[in-house]
């Protein structure tokens, strides 16, 4: 039998850990960690191979839901990073779909927040970049969006329980 050891508590963490636990706990910290990494390769290869075909690779989502870059300011640091949201072409607008974070599923992406610091942004659609300012929508305006992109997109439709929580639209109207 293992014997129990005394471990620095964190805030609603019992006093008394085994071994096995903490080492548990940190093999789990250490797959975040690749995970995030390979979340963050793999965001960087989409939008190198976006680029490089103008859309016609990596331009599409599982069900066929298109896929735009949009390169916005980041809150913290201030640099500059590009994003792969789904969106949908509503007459001058566009419409952005933030179904959920690769890293937290009950959380909005981390961009979401990054718009709401910095609102101008670049929206790239298959080889056209045009300089637009972006918003979350929410109540009337954000339900009436919502029925135009599961019209267009019914798989949207069917992937919104499951996200566990309110899936986020942003709203991007060309910047005057």
């Amino acid at each position: 039998m293992m014997r129990a050891w005394r471990a620095v508590p964190h805030a609603g963490q019992r006093k008394h850990m085994t071994r096995k636990r903490i080492t548990a706990r940190a093999q789990t910290t250490r797959s975040a960690r690749v995970v995030r990494a390979a979340a963050a390769v793999s965001t960087r290869l989409r939008v190198a191979l976006y680029r490089a075909s103008d859309g016609r690779l990596m331009g599409r989502q599982r069900h066929g839901i298109p896929v735009c870059l949009v390169t916005l300011r980041d809150r913290e640091r201030g640099s500059r990073h590009t994003v792969a949201p789904m969106h949908l072409v509503a007459g001058g607008n566009v419409i952005l779909i933030a179904p959920h974070s690769s890293f937290a599923p009950r959380l909005a992406p981390a961009w979401c927040s990054d718009l709401d610091a910095a609102p101008l942004v670049g929206v790239s659609i298959a080889g056209v970049t045009r300089r637009m300012c972006a918003r979350r929508v929410e109540g009337s305006e954000k339900r009436r969006l919502w029925r135009s992109v599961t019209s267009a997109f019914p798989a949207l439709a069917r992937r919104h329980p499951r996200a566990g929580r309110t899936i986020t639209v942003v709203l991007c109207t060309p910047a005057g």
